[in-house]
């Protein structure tokens, strides 16, 4: 027989709280694989499986909309689409991230760019300069 988990278990496998789980349980991403006597949601191994889906396209972007609708159709295929789409996002605002990057470090190393000292006083305000 195997070894059902507590709500608090699963989610401590997983690395999210136990309201996670339960908000998880409401827009019906999670299902419990059955009740304790007490009435107590359990979980098994296949639940740890699906949460780590859940947790995995939610860390990459994906509204919890989003996961419902590519986990309930269950294709392999529409989860690949929609991590391509988030994948071809990331790139693009990681190529945005560099340009803005390299804009600051050229600005930042042309001659003459921040050498007046007077500027960088002014910009960098000390403590024991702040009237009291």
């Amino acid at each position: 027989m195997e070894k059902k988990m507590t709500s608090g278990e699963i989610a401590k496998k997983a690395g999210v709280s136990q309201k996670a789980i339960r908000l998880y349980d409401e827009k019906g991403l999670l299902r419990p694989a059955g009740y304790s006597e007490g009435n107590y949601r359990l979980y098994d191994e296949e639940s740890l499986s699906m949460l780590n889906k859940i947790v995995a396209l939610k860390k990459i972007g994906f509204s919890l909309e989003d996961i419902r609708d590519s986990l309930s159709n269950g294709k392999a295929e529409d989860i690949r689409s929609a991590l391509e789409l988030q994948l071809r996002a990331m790139e693009e605002k990681r190529y945005s991230i560099n340009m803005v990057i390299d804009t600051i470090e050229r600005t930042l190393s042309r001659k003459g760019v921040f050498d007046n000292r007077k500027h960088r006083r002014s910009c960098c305000v000390s403590h024991e300069n702040i009237p009291q």
